[in-house]
């Protein structure tokens, strides 16, 4: 394996340690593209540590960001290819959780 590709592979396992990646994460996969306001009112966070958490995501590759227009400025946040297969794994295990405590 390539050193770059090693990198990659530490930073998002480091990233998806992070409880608010998560949640953002699954957030994204749901609901689709957004922006950070939207982000900020369903996740219920400071726009400074959404945004932290978002430059992480977009570092290990899982969300990219989008600039539309001039003014007012928009950054629309979505999952990348390997970002959605990711939230699907990690909503695959939440379902097995949530079944789990159910007794099944």
């Amino acid at each position: 394996m390539q050193p770059a590709t090693l990198f990659r592979s530490a930073l998002t396992i480091e990233v998806l340690e992070r409880w608010r990646a998560l949640r953002l994460l699954l957030t994204l996969y749901r609901e689709g593209p957004m922006m950070i306001s939207e982000l900020r009112w369903k996740l219920r966070g400071s726009q400074t540590s959404l945004y932290d958490t978002l430059r992480l995501l977009i570092e290990a590759g899982i969300v990219k960001e989008t600039i539309k227009g001039n003014w007012p400025r928009r950054r629309l946040f979505e999952l990348t290819p390997l970002g959605e297969k990711v939230a699907e794994k990690i909503a695959e295990i939440e379902a097995l959780l949530k079944n789990a405590e159910g007794g099944e």
